[in-house]
């Protein structure tokens, strides 16, 4: 049976499969899958360091600062930083503002991937601008 650490884990990592098929077919640009790819290591880096911090009781990151980090594209970093470190995964208040950062940075790359898209498969630009 699948845990839930493995489909989490699971869907970042299908993210940036499919993220990488876009690019590499020539509908997104290969800097959009770089774009992601830099943020969730600097998101990722960022769970690590501040995991740390909570152990040895310094100062730590300000959530805020996490879920503008999510927000910006590093949510594949954050959701792999969640369940390999079990940092901020069972927070209830966190996981909520988490996913709803995940879903408005989805909903945004969509349209935007859909808007460049469009000169090149003009039907692509229907779904998101009908």
């Amino acid at each position: 049976m699948l845990t839930k650490k493995v489909i989490l884990i699971g869907f970042a990592m299908l993210f940036f499969m499919g993220l990488y098929l876009l690019s590499a077919i020539g509908i997104v640009p290969q800097s959009v899958f770089f774009y992601y790819m830099i943020a969730s290591m600097f998101t990722f880096l960022i769970y690590v360091r501040d995991k740390q911090a909570a152990k040895k009781t310094r100062w730590r990151t300000p959530e805020k600062t996490l879920h503008f980090l999510s927000l910006l594209g590093g949510w594949p970093g954050a959701i792999l930083g969640q369940q390999i470190l079990r940092h901020k995964s069972s927070k209830k208040s966190f996981q909520t503002l988490f996913w709803i950062t995940l879903a408005l940075n989805t909903v945004f790359s969509f349209c935007l991937i859909s808007y460049y898209s469009s000169s090149m498969f003009p039907g692509i630009a229907k779904v998101a601008f009908p």
